[in-house]
C-alpha cells in the first residue's frame, strides 16, 4: 500500500492552507497523482503524524507540546480537505505501532528537515520510504544526513541526477537505485500553431532567486558554497541581465522570484510573497505556441524544469544541457538541441539553426511529451515503480 506523508504542508500534491491565506497560487506539480487516483475511483491514503505544519515554522512547531501539535494539525488537515474539495476518497491512516509492509512517499522539501527525530521512529516502521528530492537544494546537508539515517529510504526525482556533481557531493553514500518519478504535463499544453507562422526567436521563461537575500540564510549556504553561485538558475539570470542585447535571438519572459528590497520590513513580507503575478498573467500556452524555440534553464542541482516539457508539448524546440535529462527518454538532436549552458553557445545555435530540422524535432518532441508525460501514463509509472521497489 502506498501512503503520502504530510501532504498538507506544501503545494506538491494539493493547495496548502497557507497558500489560500496568502493568496498564493499552488503549483501542485504532482497533483496528477491525486487527480488520477480520484478519477479512477481509487483511495488516496495519507499519514498526518503531527510533526510539521504548513502554517507554523518548523523552528517553532517542534517546541509545542505534542498534544497541542496534534490538535492544531487535526484542524489544519480538515481545512486542507475542505479547500481542496476532498471527500471520502482521502483516507487518513493511523501512525503504525509495529512495522508495516507499506511504502511512504515523502517530499524531502519539508519531510527531511526540522526536528527529524520527531518523525524518525514512525518512518522506520515502514518497509520503504521514498524521498522525492524536488527542491533538495534547500538545506541539502541536513536532508542528506537525516535520510542517511534511515535504512529503508530510497531517493527519487524528476530525472536521474546521480551523475550531477551537486548530488554526488552530498549523497555519495547513497547506493540504491535512484527512482525517476517525474511531473506530468497538463493537457492544456499542446501544439496548435503552424511552425512557419511562429517567431523564429527562442522564448525564455522561468524565474531566478537571489540566494543572498533569501531567509533564513543557513538553508541556502550549502548550495552557495558548493556551486559558488547565488542562484539556482544562472542561465536564466544571464538572459534576464542581457535581455536587451539578446532580443534579436531571445524573447525574455524571465523574472526575479521575489521583489528583493532593502528595507527589513519589505524583505520579511517578500519572503511570503513571490513575484510571479506577471508570469502567471501570461497565456503561457499561447506564448510557447508563438515561438519556434524555447530556453527554460535547468537548476544546477540537477533537475529539469517542468516548463521545458510544457514548451516541447506546445511545439517549441528546446535548447538544453543533456546532463540534466538523464532518465527522461529525451535524446539530444532528436527531441531537443544540445548546448553547453553558455549564452555564447545558445546564440551560436540560434544563428546557425536549420529551421527545417527544427520543425522535425518539434514534432517528435511534442509527440513524446504527449505520449509519455501525460498524467494518466505517469500515474501508472509512479504506481508501478513504487510497487517494484
Amino acid at each position: 500500500m502506498t501512503i503520502y506523508y504530510n501532504p498538507h504542508t506544501d503545494d506538491f500534491l494539493a493547495e496548502p492552507l497557507q497558500f489560500r491565506l496568502l493568496n498564493r497560487r499552488a503549483l501542485k506539480k504532482y497533483g496528477f497523482l491525486i487527480n488520477e487516483a480520484r478519477s479512477s475511483g481509487n483511495t488516496i491514503r495519507i499519514l498526518i503524524d503531527g510533526t510539521s505544519s504548513g502554517l507554523i515554522s518548523e523552528r517553532v512547531f517542534h517546541f509545542i507540546p505534542r498534544w497541542l501539535r496534534f490538535l492544531f494539525v487535526e484542524l489544519e488537515f480538515r481545512a486542507w480537505k475542505y479547500i481542496n474539495c476532498f471527500g471520502d476518497e482521502i483516507e487518513r491512516v493511523k501512525i503504525p505501532e509495529v512495522p508495516v509492509k507499506d511504502t511512504l512517499i515523502a517530499f524531502s522539501y519539508k519531510a527531511a528537515t526540522g526536528n527529524f527525530e520527531l518523525r524518525k521512529a514512525t518512518l522506520e516502521k515502514y518497509q520503504t520510504v521514498v524521498f522525492h528530492l524536488s527542491h533538495y537544494f534547500i538545506a541539502t546537508a541536513e536532508k542528506s544526513d537525516n535520510i542517511k539515517g534511515l535504512s529503508n529510504a530510497y531517493l527519487a526525482g524528476d530525472s536521474d541526477i546521480t551523475d550531477i556533481d551537486y548530488f554526488k557531493h552530498f549523497f555519495a553514500w547513497y547506493d540504491k537505485p535512484f527512482l525517476v518519478l517525474p511531473f506530468a504535463v497538463s493537457e492544456r499544453f499542446w501544439n496548435k500553431t503552424p511552425w512557419t507562422t511562429r517567431d523564429k526567436r527562442a522564448v525564455a521563461t522561468g524565474s531566478f532567486h537571489n540566494l543572498l537575500l533569501e531567509k533564513p540564510k543557513k538553508k541556502y549556504i550549502d548550495f552557495i558554497t558548493t556551486t559558488k553561485t547565488t542562484t539556482y538558475h544562472p542561465l536564466r539570470l544571464s538572459i534576464y541581465q542581457k535581455s536587451e542585447k539578446l532580443n534579436n535571438y531571445i524573447k525574455c519572459h524571465i523574472n526575479p522570484y521575489r521583489e528583493y528590497r532593502r528595507s527589513k520590513v519589505n524583505q520579511l513580507l517578500s519572503h511570503f510573497q513571490i513575484s510571479q503575478k506577471q508570469y502567471f498573467s501570461i497565456d503561457i500556452v499561447q506564448l510557447y505556441n508563438n515561438h519556434c524555440y524555447a530556453i527554460i534553464g535547468e537548476e544546477l542541482s540537477g533537475f529539469p524544469a517542468i516548463g521545458a516539457f510544457e514548451a516541447m508539448a506546445c511545439g517549441c524546440v528546446l535548447i538544453a544541457q543533456p546532463q540534466y535529462y538523464k532518465g527522461t527518454n529525451l535524446i539530444p538532436g532528436k527531441h531537443y538541441l544540445s548546448c553547453d549552458g553558455s549564452l555564447e553557445d545558445i546564440v551560436r545555435i540560434l544563428s546557425n539553426i536549420n529551421h527545417k530540422k527544427g520543425e522535425d524535432i518539434a514534432k517528435v518532441a511534442s509527440q513524446l511529451v504527449k505520449n509519455q508525460y501525460n498524467p494518466k501514463i505517469l500515474y501508472h509509472h509512479w504506481t508501478n515503480t513504487i510497487r517494484n521497489i
